[in-house]
Formats: structure tokens, sequence, C-alpha cells
């Protein structure tokens, strides 16, 4: 029998947990888990049962890696702590690959401005005071209610920065990395990224801080580029500034034989 383990969440705000998935490891059944519980918690000491498991029987026997939904048969409290707690297994050791939970925020809004209390006093709003909705705690243009639908946070007012470019040895691809995760319309923009000497831009792609350019053909043999970001914004729509809009690289050198020293 393995000793007891358990792993334990802390979301954001309190979720009311409505089902959970749980994948089965890739070794052998007797480390499954055998008697369990899914718990709950709102000051991450005491902890109440929301679902129990005792068996003699794997849940997956000898599938591996094996998904396994598991619903609640009624609604349980809003819980800022879940806890999976596993009792026993066949063997000595325990194994799972992945446990997902799935619920729904807390969605108390006591002034009835659009914005959940949780959400409030994460960022130093007033939960009670329905005019903060309306404010613009970083200045950006949206205001808190606005920053609240779109997931952003809404005191965030760090405007981003270009932190490097580099390219490759196809001479046709430039990735540039911002330091926060940028918006998309302007990130994927062609006309605002230029090059010195001058180089086309034919194509944008965003990843998150990540913008992959396809160019024109460049010059081989570490020739220099400049790359100048005009007009990009982060997802908080606040633009790149001149001063912190350009960085540099230069072009692969392709040989065949010979021997390169560092120093």
């Amino acid at each position: 029998e393995a000793a007891p383990k358990n792993i334990t969440v802390e979301f954001l705000a309190p979720v009311s947990l409505t089902h959970f998935t749980i994948t089965s490891g890739n070794d052998t059944p007797n480390r499954d888990p055998l008697n369990f519980q899914i718990l709950g918690s709102n000051d991450g000491e005491s902890f109440e049962p929301m679902y129990t498991r005792e068996s003699e029987e794997s849940l997956w026997g000898d599938v591996r890696l094996q998904v396994n939904k598991f619903t609640l048969d009624e609604a349980v409290p809003a819980y800022k702590f879940i806890r999976y707690e596993c009792t026993y297994t066949s063997g000595d050791l325990h194994q799972l690959t992945e446990i997902e939970y799935f619920g729904d925020f807390d969605s108390t809004d006591n002034d009835s401005d659009g914005m959940p209390n949780w959400w409030e006093e994460l960022y130093g709003f007033n939960p009670e005071d329905p005019a903060d909705a309306a404010l613009d705690c970083n200045g950006n243009g949206l205001t808190n209610l606005e920053e609240y639908q779109a997931n952003l946070d809404p005191c965030d007012d760090e405007v981003p920065v270009v932190v490097s470019a580099q390219t490759d040895n196809t001479f046709g691809t430039v990735t540039v990395d911002f330091s926060k995760a940028m918006d998309l319309a302007t990130a994927e923009d062609p006309a605002n990224y230029s090059f010195d000497p001058a180089l086309g831009v034919t194509a944008a792609t965003l990843n998150g801080k990540t913008v992959t350019l396809t160019t024109d053909a460049q010059t081989p043999g570490g020739t220099k580029y400049t790359l100048t970001v005009t007009g990009v914004k982060d997802i908080s729509q606040f633009e790149v500034p001149a001063g912190s809009n350009t960085a540099s690289f230069f072009t692969y050198y392709l040989t065949r034989d010979g021997v390169l020293t560092y120093k």
C-alpha cells in the first residue's frame, strides 16, 4: 500500500467544480490510484470531499494513457483550493499522467458592474462601487470593464520592447522576440517592419511574444541588418516606443571547409 499522495491547486478565485478528468500513467497498473478523493478548501487548510472513489480495481485496467471523465452528481460549493488525494494503490508506488478540473469561477458581483468580486479584489478595486468599471487603471484607453471582458490585466502599464531579432540559414526568415504578448492585428502587419539595408517583408506570423517574418532573400556572409518596428502594440494596446523598437543581426556565413575559433 502506497503512502498517501496529494497535489493541491490554488485558483485565482473560488471555482465551482462540475467535472474532472484523470489520465492513467504509462507504467504498470499496480501504480494506479484505487482509493482517492477530490477535495475543496477556501483557506488551504480545511478540506471537504467533493468526490470519493474506493475500489480494488484500477480505473483503466491494462490500458495506459487513457482519459477518464468524472461528473459530480450534484452542485458543490465554490472552492479556491482543489486537492487530489490518493490513499491506496495495489503496489508501493503511485502514478498519474494528468488531472484536469472543469467548472465556473464564482460570479458574485455585489455592485452589479459586470466585474465579479474576486476580480475586483485581485486588482485592488472596490466590489461595492460600480463607478470603477468605467475607470481606466493603466491609461491605455480601455475601461476596467473592457479589460475584464478581454481577460487582461487592467493595471498593467509596462510598455513592450523589442528584445532581439535573429535570422537562420534559409536567408528568408527573421524571428523577432518582444518582451510581452503582442496584439495580433498590429504584429501581423508586414508594413510595421522595416530593415536597413532595405529588405522586403512579405508576411508576419505571431505566436505569443514572438513574430516570425518572411523576407526577401537576405545577403549571406555576415551582412548586418537592423530591424525597426513601428506601430506594433501589445495585448494591452501599448505601442512599442521609439528607442526600444530596433534590433540588429548578422546573416550566416556558409562554408564547407575550415575551422572557426571563438575567443
